[in-house]
């Protein structure tokens, strides 16, 4: 069996999956249990991998060559097959990307300086009272902000969760 015949049986299996998630997210729904709308977010994220992986499926049976076939030359221009996903430099990168060199500017120069309060960590710190003295139900309330913003961002930046 070739490679691309065991990542279509990988699709095909997957598309059994998805059927299976999306009739336990109808239940769900039916049911009005908020699970479903994480079933849901399951689902869109296994048709991202399948959408994937079928693109890899046909790059692969673009490219492979059998044993009695002489190799297919490298093609150029607009019909060739993609190599990589080349970085797409727009406005929005360059100013992406200024912005984090400000940003690391500023916090370097905080940490050069040494004074208190100068730092982005200290001034999350006061935004958050993390050092001062507060009641139990506010400190609870602030950590959870915390804690969800903090799951959100490792989500959304290493894995893609959670997007619009």
């Amino acid at each position: 069996m070739t490679a691309p015949d065991r990542l279509r049986a990988l699709v095909a299996e997957w598309d059994e999956l998805r059927a299976d998630l999306t009739a336990h997210a109808d239940l769900l729904e039916a049911a009005a249990l908020p699970a479903a709308l994480v079933v849901r977010g399951r689902v869109r994220m296994l048709d991202d991998c399948v959408r994937d992986l079928r693109a890899v499926v046909d790059l692969m049976e673009a490219t492979m060559t059998t044993p009695d076939e002489p190799s297919r030359p490298v093609e150029s221009g607009r019909d060739a097959a993609p190599t990589s996903p080349a970085i797409r430099w727009s406005g929005w990168t360059l100013a992406w990307t200024a912005w984090i060199a400000f940003f690391l500017v500023v916090e370097a120069a905080a940490l050069f300086r040494k004074a208190p309060g100068d730092t982005f960590s200290e001034h999350w710190w006061s935004l958050f009272r993390v050092r001062a003295r507060v009641p139990v139900p506010v400190r609870v309330a602030l950590l959870a902000v915390q804690v969800g913003f903090g799951i959100w961002l490792v989500g959304h930046l290493a894995f893609g969760w959670w997007t619009l």
